[in-house]
């Protein structure tokens, strides 16, 4: 995994002192719930203050993905565009994200905003048809050959008896 990485020794020695920065990185690829996203760059820009005891961090992250549909299994365009807010500790101890050489680095927050932004079931557009489970066609494309009944789940138990019924009626 590649890094975002932020200097701020100029602000690290004096309370409240802030600066704004630019940083853009390939951060590479990452598995989230069975799919593998290739993050490819992602720029983030904003602005860092030291807070005493660390450096808060206040930035946007933007990058374009692609993403496999849930319904259909095409491939589509993911606009990426977070806010992040972080706070990065001088000292190592109980915080998540820590200052290490006068740098903080953003790639853990922002994947870390990626994965918790992502639906779980990732759609090309919300009226995807998906795909015939009998054939498999992608219905987005086009209708298939394939005949569909409408049974309604409630009776069928019915329409299972009249099925019955019907073949011991030609059996006689």
């Amino acid at each position: 995994m590649n890094e975002l990485k932020v200097d701020i020794s100029d602000i690290r020695g004096e309370a409240s002192a802030h600066k704004s920065f630019e940083v853009k990185s390939d951060l590479g690829s990452l598995d989230i719930r069975g799919q593998t996203i290739n993050l490819g760059e992602v720029s983030s820009s904003g602005e860092v203050t030291n807070a005493d005891e660390g450096i808060m961090a206040q930035a946007t992250a933007n990058g374009h993905f692609d993403l496999q549909c849930s319904r259909c299994l095409a491939n589509f365009g993911y606009d990426l565009n977070i806010d992040i807010s972080e706070f990065f500790s001088f000292e190592d101890g109980e915080a998540e994200y820590v200052v290490e050489d006068d740098n903080i680095d953003l790639a853990g927050p922002v994947i870390e905003a990626i994965a918790l932004n992502l639906d779980i079931k990732t759609l090309c557009k919300d009226s995807c048809k998906g795909l015939c489970d009998k054939c498999g066609t992608n219905l987005n494309l086009g209708k298939c050959e394939c005949k569909t009944e409408k049974i309604d789940i409630r009776l069928k138990k019915l329409q299972d008896l009249k099925s019955s019924l019907e073949s011991k009626d030609r059996e006689k």
